[in-house]
């Protein structure tokens, strides 16, 4: 990951800035919901996968060409490689997941403490 992105992340979250921070919150929620459907798509192709046939070449309608085996990378490490892709994609959404609950209740904590800072202005003046 980015060390700037991560620095000003934690500027963000240091900031105390509710509206940065749901500001912050949102841009993960659309960069998660773009990942899942990105692993959605990536999940269902690896579903979907088949071998494909040796690449045929016409030439002077004459004579057909057969790619040899050896050129094309065996299914087996396509299919293994789609796999590990999967699994990628998993522990990044793990991360994800626990990066936005994390903000969540950084923002639920700092809303609380400003309702809190507001009542007690509130009853400092109604007490004056």
């Amino acid at each position: 990951m980015d060390l700037s992105l991560v620095n000003r992340f934690n500027d963000v979250l240091e900031s105390q800035d509710v509206d940065t921070l749901r500001a912050a919150l949102q841009n993960l929620m659309v960069l998660f919901e773009t990942q899942n459907r990105n692993y959605l798509e990536l999940k269902q192709q690896v579903k979907n996968l088949k071998i494909k046939k040796p690449n045929m070449v016409v030439e002077q309608c004459e004579e057909i060409s057969i790619d040899p085996e050896d050129n094309r990378p065996p299914s087996n490490d396509i299919i293994d490689d789609s796999y590990e892709l999967l699994a990628s994609i998993r522990r990044s959404r793990k991360v994800h997941n626990r990066t936005i609950a994390g903000v969540e209740k950084m923002l639920n904590t700092l809303c609380t403490n400003e309702e809190n800072r507001t009542n007690q202005m509130a009853s400092i003046l109604n007490s004056e």
